[in-house]
């Protein structure tokens, strides 16, 4: 497992923040709405969890550099086909 460094940390703390507000949200949802999600609260919660998994996806991100194995950027679909 790559080395704990700063930036790492703080996109744990960032991640840990966005799951608890998401939690947050869900739960006056549900005490309040009884289920019911208007497409404001949808949103907030759809937000809150793309937030989310682009920390995952940072998270991730950082540990690749951080374990000097190759820094270049992942290739993406597009550039695979060329």
């Amino acid at each position: 497992m790559a080395e704990e460094n700063e930036h790492l940390s703080a996109l744990r703390e960032a991640r840990e923040m966005a799951v608890q507000a998401r939690r947050k949200l869900v739960l006056q949802l549900a005490r309040g709405n009884k289920g019911a999600l208007s497409s404001d609260d949808r949103r907030v919660l759809f937000e809150t969890q793309a937030a989310i998994d682009a920390i995952d996806s940072a998270i991730k991100d950082e540990r690749h550099m951080a374990s000097g194995e190759n820094t270049a950027a992942p290739a993406t679909r597009s550039s695979q086909r060329s």
